[in-house]
């Protein structure tokens, strides 16, 4: 994210959201077969996900935001 905001232009930043989304997905994934093949405990991954749902929530607000015409100063 932090290299998609220097870039010139919303549609770039908006472009690196997206992978900031696919690489939330993909710690999700990671954290869901943890605890299901029994290496991390049901306590730490489910304060894991609680944590990378809320980043989903402000990755996906800031995802629909840079869609919206840009305000003028």
């Amino acid at each position: 994210i932090a290299e998609g905001h220097n870039r010139r232009g919303r549609r770039l930043y908006a472009h690196y959201v997206g992978i900031a989304l696919g690489s939330l997905a993909e710690l999700e994934s990671h954290l869901e077969l943890a605890l299901r093949v029994g290496i991390a405990p049901p306590e730490d991954t489910g304060r894991a996900l609680q944590v990378a749902e809320e980043v989903n929530r402000m990755l996906h607000a800031l995802a629909k935001s840079l869609e919206a015409p840009p305000r003028q100063r």
